[in-house]
């Protein structure tokens, strides 16, 4: 019996969408129209497991994507065609990479004859995402087979990498019959028992402090009980979630980093728990390897450039911190209080400029964050929201929280965030005015949504890139350069913005104007222009009182 020299296209495609489904756990498919990944097409829209999406720009669908991996904490895959469409995806790999989200590129490609040669829609996209992709090159020999088993055990072992399968497809695209059969298909779970972990209380400095950054919101509950026991200082960002928890709010503090440059304060140690966090301190510890880091996530990686005192623990973060809790340890009880007193003192100053500058990009943040308290979803689009929350978050969100800062400040947060709000009731998302800009695709995904969530697209206008005017190294630079960092957004009519998408468009210049977003209204771009003189003051004051 001769043995045919490869498979046609339309089986490769049903075996790269089998081995998604029943060994990688993916249940959604971002499509992406093209000619040549049409076999993936009818591949996936035929698999009785899998829910299409589908998308025109694939730079928008993969940050669609990363938001569904949030979402829903599986996999989820995006298909695309050849060529430049397969590099659209890159910046949503890397985001993936870096925070653990195994985003699943599928791609139809031109014969592996033709690479080289400079063929239309032809590139060499075998290995284009490099090492931030676990990848197969499928060129329809009998080791495709092998090829995908080998990618599948390698992704087992983390289940966190982003995952590149390029599928060569000859012509003509479809030989026959158009016929699919999955067979008998049960629904494989694909989760993992998560291992407790001992740890030694010895690993610890007496002034040991706790930093928190994104968390999965299935275990808040634990890590907070936990960190309770603990009973350290813990900065834990607007998007751990953790604000919620009463027997917290004691140890919480709004930041660290007037206790790293106190001598007389400053942690001997800080653990960090989960996603790297964005607060400014965080690079402040690169200039103070005299400060022990111990990193735990799923990711494995350090957070900083530095190596020297710095101890990354690849773990699941709840069960991690459940063990630190039961190890006995207690931290140096005259530290500890000195921290929590001078973090109290400065809550209180936080809180009375924001009553002081009420119209400032903070003092309308604050309002922000009360008018979102009901919000199912909430995500925080960029470093400037994150940070600006961080000031004046209390104990609002109880809903799911997101947000995508791994590699890239502006790039997909809109598409994110839909991804991450699919089925909520109310959704809200905060983006910066240039981060709007950036992502003008993603509010098309609505209409594939489900119709009753409430949503809303906060844009902070504050006129592009303010937080870069509070760079401490820009007072060095000449006039020029200094503007080559501000991009102005003055020449953009938000109004105009949110007629395109088709959403009331609502001007927030006083914490009174929120009031007339009505719960009625099921999607509206709420444009705030804070005060540039009130802000300017509400910093200065703010800086003034940490001298």
């Amino acid at each position: 019996m001769d043995v045919p020299e490869r498979t046609t296209n339309l089986e490769r495609a049903v075996d790269a969408i089998s081995h998604a489904v029943s060994r990688l756990g993916v249940r959604e498919v971002v499509v992406c129209a093209g000619a040549r990944n049409t076999p993936i097409l009818v591949a996936a829209a035929r698999h009785p497991l899998v829910r299409c999406w589908r998308h025109f720009d694939e730079r928008s669908a993969g940050f669609f994507a990363l938001g569904r991996i949030k979402a829903t904490k599986r996999p989820v895959a995006v298909v695309v065609t050849s060529g430049t469409a397969v590099a659209e995806l890159l910046p949503a790999v890397i985001e993936g990479c870096y925070a653990g989200e195994p985003l699943v590129v599928i791609a139809g490609d031109r014969q592996a004859e033709w690479r080289g040669g400079g063929a239309p829609q032809s590139i060499e996209q075998a290995e284009v995402f490099g090492n931030y992709a676990l990848s197969a090159d499928l060129q329809g020999g009998l080791e495709d087979g092998a090829l995908l088993d080998d990618l599948c055990t390698r992704w087992a072992e983390t289940r966190t990498s982003p995952v590149f399968l390029n599928l060569c497809f000859y012509e003509p695209l479809f030989d026959g019959e158009i016929a699919v059969d999955y067979g008998n298909i049960s629904d494989v779970d694909v989760s993992q028992d998560e291992p407790s972990y001992s740890v030694s209380k010895g690993d610890f400095a007496p002034r040991t402090g706790v930093v928190v950054g994104q968390i999965d919101e299935s275990d808040r509950r634990d890590v907070a009980s936990a960190l309770a026991n603990l009973g350290l200082p813990v900065w834990a960002e607007v998007t751990s979630g953790l604000a919620i928890f009463p027997e917290l709010a004691e140890l919480l503090i709004p930041d660290w980093s007037t206790f790293l440059h106190d001598p007389a304060l400053r942690p001997d140690q800080l653990v960090r728990l989960g996603g790297v966090p964005n607060g400014r301190f965080w690079r402040d510890l690169e200039s103070l390897p005299e400060v022990l880091v111990t990193s735990v996530s799923e990711v494995g990686m350090r957070g900083l450039g530095r190596v020297q005192n710095v101890v990354v623990e690849r773990r699941d973060v709840e069960s991690w911190v459940n063990g630190w809790s039961d190890s006995g340890y207690r931290g140096d009880g005259e530290w500890i209080a000195a921290v929590l007193a001078k973090a109290a003192a400065e809550r209180d100053v936080i809180r009375a400029c924001v009553a002081e500058f009420p119209r400032s990009e903070v003092g309308l943040m604050a309002e922000l964050m009360k008018s979102a308290s009901e919000a199912d979803v909430a995500f925080f689009g960029n470093s400037l929201s994150i940070r600006e929350a961080q000031l004046v978050a209390g104990n609002e969100l109880a809903g799911r929280i997101h947000a995508s800062r791994g590699a890239n400040g502006i790039d997909g947060q809109l598409s994110a965030f839909i991804g991450s709000a699919v089925g909520a009731a109310e959704a809200w998302g905060v983006f910066g005015d240039l981060t709007t800009l950036y992502d003008l695709s993603a509010p098309w995904m609505i209409d594939q949504v489900d119709s009753a969530t409430v949503w809303r697209f906060v844009v902070i206008n504050n006129g592009g890139g303010k937080i870069f005017s509070r760079l401490p190294y820009l007072d060095g630079l000449s006039d020029a350069e200094h503007a080559l960092l501000m991009n102005d957004t003055s020449n953009v009519d938000f109004a105009d913005l949110a007629r395109l998408w088709r959403m009331k468009h609502v001007v927030v210049m006083t914490p009174g104007d929120f009031d007339r977003i009505s719960a009625e209204d099921s999607r509206v771009l709420v444009e705030i222009r804070p005060n540039a003189a009130e802000s300017e003051l509400f910093w200065r004051a703010f800086r003034k009182s940490r001298v």
